[in-house]
Formats: C-alpha cells, structure tokens, sequence
C-alpha cells in the first residue's frame, strides 16, 4: 500500500508541478502587465515567480532517471520562457505604441547564472543581452534590450513600447499576438508531463532514491 501511495503521489507531481510553475509564471506576468500595481502587487508577482523557479529548480529531482531529470528541466525551462514571453508580447500588440528612435549606442553585457538542485547538481547557464540606448521621437522609449544586437550605433529602428511602462520594448517587426510563444510554451509542458509520467510509470514498483535515503523505507508490504 505504501508503495502505490507514493506512486500516486509521484503521479500527482509529475503534472502538477510543471503546470503550477507555468501557471505562477503567467499569473505574475499578467499581474505585472494589468494589475492595480503598487508594492503589494508587486511583491506578489515577485513571489509567484520565485515559487515558479523552485519548483523548476527542486521538481527534475524526484525522477529517477537521469536523462529525465535533465531533459525534463530543459523542456520546463522551454515551457517557463514560452509562458513569459507570450504574455509580454500580447501586450505590446493589444496596447503598444510605435515609435521611431535613433540608436545612441549598444552595450553587450554577458551574465552568468549557476542553480543547484536538491541532489546537489550545479547547472550554469551563460545569457548574453545587448542593451541599445535610444533617443526617439516624443522621449519614449530611452532604452531597449534584446538578447541580440538589433542595430549599431548611429542606426535608426522602429520601437514599439508599452505606455503604461510595465513591459520592456521591442523591435516593432518582432510584435505579435504572442501565439507561437503560447505554442512553444504548451509544447514544453506537455513534454515536460510526458517525460515525468514516464519515468514514473516505469519506476512505479520500486521507491525512489530519496524516500530509500530519508530513512522512511520501514519493512512492511508494498
């Protein structure tokens, strides 16, 4: 019985962490993007995506084997960045203003990030972002940063920028309904499930290796 009751409960994570993560980042988007604002507000949108990067951090953890663990972080990873910035881009297409801006100067800036998991795991992960400074017509927006390098020094682009100021700008050719990150999003996480479910199924009749460890594994029928 003990068995099959952590079996259900694996079950129950394997899709409900995935689902709640994507879920607390899109929550904390559209709080940032829609919400009444304020520190409270605020505050909350910072702890729903907190909560969201521990899960994603914790949850490979409790499979069992390791080319889910890694591969599943990966997709849930996809699935985190596809949630995010198809919020970001609906709201630039449903309320974003255009502007025309000369390009004052671009800055590369390279960011190192190491996570550790619960088994003790380091990932780094290295982003490079480029920061462009701006002056456009009618003062806004003064600046903009993609994850690419947009145009050189002395260039002129069309920005579209949020009014209300709670999304970052983008290249007005790069606006849309936000449809393909909705798809990229919804395809990590049902991959994401798949590869956790799995991995479930097919380790069901045995415990995993942190209940084996914790000292719990008291004899008894499984």
């Amino acid at each position: 019985m003990a068995g099959r009751h952590i079996s259900s409960l694996r079950l129950a994570a394997a899709v409900g962490l995935p689902v709640s993560a994507v879920g607390l980042v899109t929550g904390a988007r559209w709080l940032n993007a829609y919400g009444a604002g304020g520190v409270v507000v605020g505050g909350l949108g910072v702890v729903m995506v907190l909560a969201a990067m521990a899960i994603w951090v914790f949850s490979p953890s409790l499979s069992e084997s390791g080319v889910v663990f890694f591969v599943s972080a990966v997709t849930l990873a996809v699935a985190l960045g596809g949630a995010y910035t198809g919020v970001d881009k609906w709201v630039l297409y449903s309320r974003g203003v255009r502007a025309q801006c000369a390009v004052l100067d671009v800055d590369k800036r390279v960011e190192t990030h190491t996570t550790t998991d619960a088994q003790g795991f380091s990932n780094t992960t290295t982003t490079t972002s480029y920061d462009h400074r701006l002056r456009c017509a009618g003062g806004r927006p003064r600046d903009m940063t993609t994850s690419r390098r947009i145009a050189d020094k002395g260039e002129r682009l069309t920005v579209a920028y949020d009014p209300d100021g709670r999304v970052g700008p983008s290249p007005a050719g790069e606006v849309s309904d936000g449809r393909a990150a909705r798809w990229v999003c919804g395809i990590g996480l049902a991959v994401t499930i798949a590869l956790r479910v799995g991995d479930v199924l097919v380790h069901r009749r045995r415990k995993p290796s942190w209940y084996r460890t914790s000292g719990s594994d008291a004899p008894g029928r499984v």
